[in-house]
């Protein structure tokens, strides 16, 4: 190996150990299958800003709210 190799190898090696470890075990935004990071929106939440935005009306707002319980 080169003079170059040497002193680069730990750092080779420190970069494909990070790239495991962010890959399958940090729990982020970017995991492999996505389902870690960005977490949908429950149904209430979604009521509230149609009701916000004036796209259903209060007694459909609440109609659908009750719906929700069981």
């Amino acid at each position: 190996m080169s003079a170059f190799a040497w002193p680069a190898m730990p750092l080779i090696w420190f970069g494909v150990f990070f790239l495991f470890v962010r890959l399958f075990f940090w729990r982020g935004r970017w995991g492999p299958s996505g389902r870690h990071g960005y977490r949908r929106p429950d149904a209430r939440a979604i009521f509230a800003e149609r009701y916000a935005r004036g796209e259903i009306n209060v007694e459909e707002y609440r109609e659908r709210l009750r719906n929700l319980e069981p």
